[in-house]
Order: C-alpha cells, then structure tokens, then sequence
C-alpha cells in the first residue's frame, strides 16, 4: 500500500512543483494585472508552466543520476575494500607464519616503498577532489613502530608532509600532539575539523607554521584526520602505525555547527579508508618482515 501511494506521489511531484510556481503568477496576471489582453496573460501562462515542468524534470533526472553515481561509487569502494581486505590477510597468513612458525617468505618482486607512495598519493587525489585544493594543501603520512625497534624510534612516510615537531618521535609522545591524542585514543578514527579551536586550544593538536600562513590567505584554519592502525598476533603487537591526512586552510566539513559531522565522519571511516588501511598494513608487513632479515 505504501509503495503504492509513494509511486502515486511520485508521478504527481512535477504537477505539484509547477502547480506553486503558477498559482501566484496566476493570481498576479488575472487578478492585478490590466495591462496584459487576456490571451497574452494565457500564453505567459502556460510559457512559464512549460518552462516549470521542463526544469522540474530535469533537475529530478540529474538528482536521480547523481544518486545513482553515489550508488556506483560506494560499491566500487566495497569492492577495492574487500580486495585489499583479501591481500592483507594473504600476507598476514606469511607474516604469522614466519613470527609464529619460523616459515620463509618469498623475496619480493616489487618495492613496497613504492607501493605506500602510491597509497598516499591515492589518498591525497582523494581529498583533493572533494575539497577542491591544490596538492600542496594537503599533507598524508604514516608514522610507524616495529616491535623489534626501541620503543622510541618512529619512521615517517610521507606525502607533501609538513613538520610540526622536530622528530618523528615527538608526534606520537609529546603532550600536545595529534598523534599521542589518536594512538592513547580508545577509537580508531578522529577528525579535528577546527585545527585550532577543536584541536590547539583542547590541547589535541599543535599547530605550525603552514596552518598559520594558510589561515592569513584563506581565512580559516584547516582539519586533520588520524586513524590508528595495528597488526597484532593474538595479544602480541609486531606493527603500530599512525596514518594522518591534513588539510591547510579549508575545512573538510564546511557546513555550519557541524549537522552533518557524524555522516561524514562515518563515510570517511567506513567507505573511504578502509581499502587504503588495507593496503598499508600489507605493505608495513612487508617491510617489517624484509627489514628484519
């Protein structure tokens, strides 16, 4: 019954958009205008219906194909997820293997470095897209920690990275900074969408000197988003990785008091990053395994 009354509606919706736009032109033109002959006030009548109805339609048939789209975009999304889901636990079972069980790994065939250039120029292409920015506003990188490694050395990777400490290391232990906010954090994702006010003045993020030059041009400060990754053994942790997309002087959600933050965090963290997370941790796995050789 509902899907019938939904389809009726359906059918009715371009009669009822044209219906409001005509009504007060009609009563402008028959009732207050005197001007105008009465077969003139017709054919502007039923111009403007014509023109109404064709707009209406149109409009509806671009709504309806940029849903479609979205559609199509989500599922290529789950598709590459699920994908780079099955690589990384191919890999995970050699990685388990040569820790648990003393097996050898085949000799790669290609550089993983490269590999995670490629991600992170992905993931940057990514934001670039949906905010309109240019490449230099935008940084990603990866902090990362093997368990065979003092407890205090970090490696960076990274793409357009611009430092706000002096050392890898500071990112993840200094009090103030982003990456000790995510990795103590007890979710996996964070976004700060206010650099400063969100994240300096809480204490979460520390700011530097490209937020403060882009904040003079663009007016406003940009947002960060972290997202903790960790390849573990049962309770043991081989791999701890912190990956980190920043943008300089816009933010990622640019709608006010933030009425629609949680959808776009939740199309961030499950549909956008996941196939990348993947992928980086297939790629960490390979090079802890081949560093440690």
């Amino acid at each position: 019954m509902m899907k019938r009354i939904h389809k009726v509606l359906s059918k009715l919706m371009p009669l009822l958009h044209s219906s409001l736009i005509l009504l007060p032109l009609g009563c402008s033109l028959f009732i207050g205008d005197e001007k105008l002959s009465p077969m003139n006030k017709g054919l502007i009548f039923i111009t403007v219906g014509i023109i109404a109805l064709v707009t209406y339609l149109v409009s509806d048939k671009n709504i309806s194909m940029e849903r479609e789209q979205n559609k199509l975009s989500v599922n290529i999304l789950k598709g590459e997820r699920d994908l780079a889901r099955y690589r990384r636990d191919m890999i995970f079972k050699v990685f388990e293997g040569v820790l648990e069980r003393n097996e050898t790994s085949q000799e790669l065939n290609y550089d993983p470095y490269k590999s995670l250039a490629t991600i992170l120029k992905s993931i940057s292409s990514c934001f670039e897209a949906f905010l309109r920015l240019r490449p230099k506003y935008i940084s990603v990188a990866i902090f990362y920690h093997f368990d065979y490694q003092d407890k205090k050395e970090w490696n960076r990777f990274d793409k357009n990275y611009y430092k706000a400490f002096r050392s890898n290391e500071q990112v993840i232990f200094e009090e103030d900074s982003f990456g000790r906010y995510v990795m103590d954090g007890t979710e996996g994702f964070y976004l700060i969408n206010d650099k400063n006010r969100d994240g300096a003045k809480q204490g979460y993020y520390k700011l530097n000197k490209k937020d403060r030059e882009t904040k003079k041009k663009f007016h406003k400060y940009g947002s960060i988003i972290g997202t903790k990754i960790v390849v573990k053994i049962d309770n043991k942790e081989y791999v701890e990785a912190l990956l980190t997309i920043s943008v300089y002087g816009r933010k990622i959600d640019t709608f006010p008091f933030g009425i629609f933050r949680e959808k776009l965090e939740c199309k961030i963290e499950d549909d956008i990053l996941p196939a990348f997370k993947s992928n980086i941790e297939s790629e960490l796995m390979q090079i802890y395994l081949k560093e440690k050789k």
